[in-house]
């Protein structure tokens, strides 16, 4: 039952994210890469994967019996993450994706893995330095930066 629920949920989720990904444009001035030409790509590849999946659990491929069967703690980081995820879709566009993206994972890190705050602090700054970097800097793509804009 665990396993039906999360990953019905994890489908629905990832629906959302490709419904999102769709107000980025694909392509930006000049023909390059544009702010949404990776998110639905990933979103999308994530979507059918997720497909797979459920169709994988409801057709009885997953067994769950009590040896595979997540503890309690396992459930409920499984449960705050997907939380925290779909809290943080709508942020993207008040903060910015850079923002999000790093109080996203400082929050999963420190929270819910139970990282120091240290490693927290420094994985998800080092990860959206390199976001930026990447895209704003080698792809030319802008991002969504929220209430930054008028910086």
């Amino acid at each position: 039952m665990t396993e039906r629920s999360f990953s019905l949920t994890f489908l629905v989720l990832v629906f959302i994210s490709v419904i999102i990904s769709f107000q980025y444009e694909m392509l930006s001035d000049f023909s390059v890469v544009g702010a949404g030409f990776i998110p639905r790509i990933v979103t999308g590849t994530m979507f059918l994967l997720a497909i797979v999946y459920v169709w994988k659990v409801y057709n009885g491929a997953y067994k769950e019996n009590e040896e595979t069967k997540p503890s309690r703690l396992i459930r409920y980081k499984q449960l705050a993450f997907l939380l925290a995820l779909l809290i943080c879709l709508p942020l993207i566009e008040v903060f910015g994706m850079i923002v999000t993206l790093g109080l996203f994972l400082f929050t999963s890190l420190r929270y819910i893995e139970g990282n120091n705050l240290i490693r927290s602090v420094t994985f998800s700054a080092a990860i959206s330095v390199g976001v930026f970097l990447l895209f704003e800097t080698w792809l030319d793509a802008r991002l969504p930066i929220g209430i930054f804009e008028t910086l």
